[in-house]
């Protein structure tokens, strides 16, 4: 009896175990489907979700952020997506989320929250109110086109290590027809549009374009720079006759895919030539006008009118020349433009140094001599508190006392702003602001712990270190142990030059960046405004 009585009870247990756990999952398939597909309960889940969706649409940016581990690449092979079909797509979803974020309690959030929904929101808004001008801009031109676009991310961002990755570069060199098709539907919108642009703008891309498509398969930047990353991976990982398989078959796709697909951009091109209508800017365009007061608000993310950014430029400059008048009539410069006796001046012997060792040196020091005047000048405390530290003395105005050192005492320094210490000892302590060192400055740190590191990827790896320091609403900005941690890594694996560089030159995710970024809300925030930022073209 004892014994089933046990077992009843065992099987009551596991039969409420199994219901809850079944309860459970419930739960959490509802909770899943909600954040994805509703408005999630937290504000930062829907804005890893927006992040992650608009991601998952553009192969391209995933492969240049490097954001998913290599299990998870499902994107490689493929190239954005640029018909108007998705065009239409984004610009809905656009409107849906910023109609989903706008429903969240603003008031509620926490600093970190609010900072989040405010930079979110301003972008979908500002992305919502350009949609009538999404055809506003040339698909091809002269900078940052996209038939110099596909090359250069096909040699900066397409890694190729292991045969798998030389297959998704190939795979990618195959659907480069596609890309151009869909690109020609938008061009072929614009021109019915009246888009079009200037006349330099098509000359200048039709001498760039007939220059890729001429030169041999095997001299072009995307068999070239192939060869580099292969020769780089080694015969270990990818071997001899794989190789020469890959090597001969690129050769073919860019013969045979890659360079038919460009002529037929060279052929509208040369179509569309002879209707340009000129040099004339954006405000020759439909809406010109109002495009161009939405261009100036979208890149200064201010709500100054065209015409306000114009005069505030006119009375910098006449600012700026009034001070530079007042400087040469002082000198006894009174004749000619300011431009003249400014060029004037700099060819006067007694303001070229020796060309020499000795003048060099002098130039050096000279030039060291005004930034410690500019260090000496830049006091963020209102008691000159770095010139009581030159001098070695400060009034204390709690004791009424000058308090003077008969020698230099020993320094203690501490970094990073630290705001942890306790009260009662901030309170004995008195502070001193040390600038974060410039480039120069930290380039000659990098070389007492870094030698033999190349010029080209300390000026690289130092553009892009100071870039994430620049972002706004980091809590915990970068430092220079960051950037040796950063440095050190990049050194051990062997990181190419080439994936530290945009070729946009916009801000983007560099390698390794965990080492840069401690936080995990920095990691998050940072991602997000890269994000931003690229999508912002």
């Amino acid at each position: 009896m004892g014994l089933c009585f046990r077992g009843q009870i065992m099987r009551t247990a596991f039969r409420w175990v199994f219901r809850l756990f079944l309860l459970l999952l419930a739960a959490v398939a509802l909770l899943l489907i909600h954040t994805i597909w509703f408005k999630p309960i937290k504000p930062n889940w829907f804005y890893d979700r927006v992040f992650m969706e608009y991601g998952f649409q553009d192969p391209q940016m995933m492969s240049s952020m490097r954001m998913l581990p290599s299990w998870m690449d499902w994107y490689s092979d493929d190239l954005t997506d640029q018909s108007l079909t998705q065009e239409k797509k984004l610009q809905e979803k656009l409107r849906t989320d910023l109609e989903t974020l706008r429903r969240y309690d603003r008031a509620g959030m926490n600093e970190a929250d609010a900072l989040n929904y405010d930079m979110l929101e301003y972008f979908l808004a500002l992305q919502a109110e350009g949609e009538k001008y999404a055809h506003h801009n040339y698909p091809l031109n002269q900078l940052f086109g996209i038939q110099n676009e596909f090359p250069t991310f096909m040699a900066t961002q397409h890694p190729v290590g292991t045969p798998a990755e030389a297959e998704d570069y190939l795979a990618r060199l195959g659907k480069a027809p596609v890309m151009v098709a869909q690109v020609m539907e938008g061009l072929q919108v614009r021109e019915r549009e009246n888009i079009t642009p200037p006349t330099f703008v098509v000359e200048k891309v039709l001498k760039e374009m007939r220059a890729f498509v001429a030169a041999e398969p095997v001299k072009n930047i995307l068999y070239t720079s192939l060869v580099e990353k292969i020769d780089k991976a080694g015969e270990q990982a990818i071997t001899a006759a794989q190789r020469k398989d890959i090597l001969a078959r690129t050769e073919t796709a860019i013969r045979d895919r890659v360079y038919p697909a460009y002529g037929r951009f060279i052929a509208y091109y040369e179509t569309l030539l002879p209707k340009t209508m000129g040099n004339n800017g954006v405000w020759a365009l439909p809406d010109g006008k109002a495009f161009y007061a939405y261009a100036v608000k979208m890149h200064t993310t201010t709500d100054m009118t065209p015409d306000e950014v114009h005069q505030l430029g006119l009375s910098e400059v006449a600012r700026i020349e009034a001070e530079m008048e007042a400087i040469l009539q002082a000198e006894g410069l009174t004749l000619g433009s300011v431009g003249a006796r400014v060029q004037g001046i700099s060819k006067r012997p007694d303001q070229l140094y020796a060309n020499t060792d000795a003048g060099r040196q002098q130039i050096i020091d000279d030039f060291q001599a005004i930034i410690d005047e500019i260090d000496k000048a830049d006091i963020e405390f209102p008691n000159d508190l770095l010139l009581e530290l030159d001098k070695m003395e400060f009034y204390c105005y709690e004791t009424r006392q000058l308090i003077k050192a008969k020698t230099r005492p020993v320094v203690f320094i501490t970094s990073n702003n630290e705001k942890e210490l306790p009260d009662a000892f901030l309170r004995r302590c008195f502070f001193h602001y040390i600038k974060f060192p410039e480039a120069d400055t930290m380039k000659q740190i990098v070389d007492v712990h870094f030698p033999n590191l190349k010029k080209e990827l300390l000026a690289v790896a130092l553009k892009n270190f100071y870039d994430v320091r620049g972002l706004p609403g980091l809590k915990k900005k970068p430092s220079t142990s960051e950037l040796l941690d950063w440095l050190k890594l990049l050194v051990a694996e062997d990181i190419p030059l080439e994936a530290l560089q945009s070729a946009d030159q916009k801000v983007s995710v560099p390698p390794l960046v965990g080492a840069l970024l401690k936080n995990e809300q920095d990691v998050s925030l940072f991602e997000k405004l890269v994000f931003m930022n690229q999508r912002n073209r």
